[in-house]
């Protein structure tokens, strides 16, 4: 072999070999864990999008612990879908998930008529879907594969109505309420047990609103023209914080009450001073003492910068009791499902709480208030 031969086969194998190096993946180390898909739907733009964003920050929070402790088996990684506090784009948004990102674990939605709508698809493709804030009774019932970490309309509406009854005793109640699957199971919940204990809903005193209303003069006037001064608001901070400012500006003398998504900061910016006295169920006690409780609300102000609130502990805690259930049992869905149904007595970021018969999480209840521009329990 002459010398332009021996040059022409070192440079064809110096070309080789720096095509080889170019190609391998060197990035991942030889152990590298397995990754956990994880589909997440919640409202991070349009009406609610601060709750699905509390939410957000509580999963991020999660995973950031899980993916740092290497004691785990599992890397987790989370797909957020926007669903604009909508059924119809939750539904794509999940769409996208199972039929294209192939996860089989899910979070969401925000609203009720929103989970509602996609549970069909979970159950049919048995993808566990936990979601984190919706109420509503028919969840209960939408599948095996169907969890939440909120507690549902039958817990909290009859805590409230025994709160309200005591402070109102026979004095006519009206009711402002989101028209969704959420506002009806309030309704079906709260009055029968209400009414039970002698308290009385005003004549057809029972009013509606969309999710992306933003006036609600129409309804306050009709309740202002039956002579209500008692108002029951089920509905967003944005919504509550409306309803309250308008209800101000046109004059009326009302106490307001409400069911536990009003708290939130967004209430204050928007009815500031009016909001005083406002009164609430809230399954979350921001000022517990355990060390899982305050070892997150230490860790979400040093992250945000902020206080946390009840939807971000229970985005934490959704994540943690599923990658605990993976973990355990190596990433068997159908052990996994089981693993959650048997969830008991867990300490986590939003107090002790266990999953029943329906993966519904049973959780204590407190009454709230806003005293001097500050959310703070009742005592």
């Amino acid at each position: 072999m002459n010398n332009l031969h021996k040059i022409l086969v070192l440079f064809v194998l110096v070309l080789l070999t720096g095509c080889s190096i170019q190609t391998r993946d060197t990035t991942a180390p030889a152990n590298a864990k397995e990754t956990i898909k994880i589909g997440v739907v919640l409202p991070l733009t349009g009406p609610s999008s601060d709750g699905g964003n509390y939410v957000k920050n509580g999963l991020l929070l999660a995973q950031d612990e899980l993916n740092k402790d290497q004691d785990l088996a599992y890397r987790y990684e989370l797909l957020f879908q926007d669903s604009m506090y909508d059924p119809k784009t939750a539904v794509s948004a999940f769409r996208k998930l199972v039929d294209i990102d192939k996860v089989k674990y899910a979070i969401g939605a925000q609203g009720s008529s929103e989970t509602l709508a996609i549970t069909p698809i979970a159950e049919e493709n048995k993808v566990i879907l936990i979601t984190p804030g919706s109420q509503s009774d028919k969840i209960s019932q939408a599948g095996d594969y169907i969890f939440r970490t909120q507690v549902n309309t039958a817990q909290e509406s009859p805590f409230l109505a025994e709160h309200i009854f005591k402070a109102l005793g026979n004095e006519p109640l009206g009711l402002l309420l989101l028209n969704t699957d959420y506002g009806e199971s309030m309704i079906q919940n709260f009055n029968p047990k209400f009414e039970s204990l002698g308290g009385k809903i005003a004549n057809a005193g029972v009013e509606r609103f969309e999710p992306k209303d933003i006036d609600y003069r129409t309804q306050l006037t009709k309740l202002k023209g039956k002579g209500v001064k008692h108002i029951l608001i089920g509905g967003t901070r944005q919504n509550g914080g409306h309803i309250i400012k308008q209800a101000k500006e046109l004059g009326m003398d009302v106490r307001f009450f409400a069911t536990s998504p009003i708290e939130g900061k967004e209430l204050l910016e928007i009815a500031q001073e009016a909001a005083e006295g406002l009164e609430y169920a809230y399954p979350y006690d921001p000022e517990g003492s355990r060390k899982e409780e305050k070892e997150f609300r230490e860790k979400y102000q040093a992250t945000y910068g902020s206080e946390n609130e009840m939807l971000s502990a229970n985005g934490y805690d959704t994540l943690k009791i599923l990658s605990r259930c993976i973990e355990q049992e190596k990433h068997d869905v159908e052990k996994v499902k089981t693993c959650l149904y048997n969830t008991k007595d867990y300490a986590g970021a939003s107090g002790v709480f266990s999953l029943d018969q329906n993966g519904d999480a049973v959780k204590h209840l407190i009454i709230k208030t806003v005293k001097d521009g500050t959310f703070i329990k009742l005592k």
